[in-house]
């Protein structure tokens, strides 16, 4: 896919976007164009679909957004193991 120096400029900007209102996902930054929630937003959502396209993801909206969740098991033998120690972390 070639693109062009306009395009390119507004995938930038897009992800500068991004970036300076909270490294929201690309489908809440797309929520956010269509419902006009950014006032003078200069960015279009074929823009943020193109940014995406031509610069991948954004890693800092990916980063952190991931939730571990540990199995019922793990916490009670954490919890047994806590309480037997009488509190203390080894």
């Amino acid at each position: 896919m070639r693109t062009n120096v306009r395009e390119y400029s507004f995938a930038k900007k897009v992800r500068e976007l991004q970036n300076i209102i909270g490294r929201p996902s690309t489908q809440d930054l797309i929520n956010y164009v269509d419902k006009n929630l950014i006032p003078n937003c200069p960015v279009t959502r074929q823009d943020i679909l193109r940014a995406e396209d031509i610069l991948g993801p954004n890693i800092g909206s990916m980063k952190g957004k991931n939730n571990i969740y540990y199995s019922e098991t793990c916490r009670s033998q954490c919890t047994r193991h806590t309480t037997r120690n009488n509190g203390e972390a080894q």
